[in-house]
């Protein structure tokens, strides 16, 4: 605490309050000392804003210290208030479900999407749900910016980047993927059942070839021994 000609000043951040300087209350800033009071965020900085940031609460020594609370986000549209930026309600949001709005602080560029919505940009509010679900899926953790899984991308993740193709369910797969698809595997267990039926069938064959070789060598032999008898009888 400074005295300024007779008036308590207080640093950045903080107020006098019963003769004592303490920190902003949620909702307010003051971005220089001096003897003022703290400015609220909703006049000054967010229209809608009584919240502070996460992590800001021992310093609202700048309006960055301003945050949309729970549900809501910093949509920059300009009003015509002094603010240029507003709290808006995510459920204003097309397809809003699609949306994980559980934390304040949430700005448009920072709202992360749910598995199987995509938004064409982070400065974008229009969202959208993705015909295939796997396209627009996002691993744990995945930042805002990454709005398809990985090997896609265009509009509504439906195209493949280069390196990836669709398989039998449209989801890019890695081209030289050590894996091999439904399709190749139905191919190759085609392959092999032929070759094992046409093996079990000319063995098969070949016993009955052999069977049928033996009893024309019998009747041919019988035909022989009976000419031969017969000549002997005429005698």
């Amino acid at each position: 605490m400074k005295d300024e000609g007779g008036k308590c000043s207080c640093d950045k951040g903080k107020t006098l309050i019963s003769g004592e300087c303490r920190p902003c209350e949620d909702g307010r800033f003051k971005d220089h000392a001096g003897t003022n009071s703290c400015e609220i965020c909703d006049s000054k900085v967010i229209h809608g804003a009584f919240e502070t940031m996460p992590g800001s609460e021992s310093d609202k020594s700048s309006s960055k210290s301003c945050a949309c609370g729970k549900g809501k986000y910093q949509d920059p549209r300009k009003t015509d208030e002094a603010p240029e930026v507003v709290c808006s309600d995510c459920m204003d949001l097309d397809l809003s479900q699609g949306v994980k709005c559980k934390n304040k602080g949430l700005t448009l560029k920072n709202l992360t999407l749910k598995d199987g919505f995509w938004r064409n940009s982070v400065e974008s509010s229009k969202i959208v749900e993705c015909d295939i679900v796997f396209s627009c899926a996002k691993e744990p953790g995945a930042p805002p910016t990454k709005l398809c899984a990985d090997g896609h991308t265009g509009p509504i993740c439906s195209a493949c980047t280069d390196g990836y193709n669709k398989n039998e369910i449209e989801v890019c797969r890695p081209c030289a993927s050590a894996g091999v698809s439904i399709g190749g595997i139905y191919v190759l267990f085609g392959v092999f059942a032929t070759i094992v039926f046409y093996l079990v069938l000319r063995k098969i064959l070949g016993k009955e070839n052999l069977f049928i070789t033996k009893i024309i060598q019998e009747i041919t032999k019988a035909t022989e021994d009976d000419k031969h008898w017969s000549k002997r009888l005429k005698t």
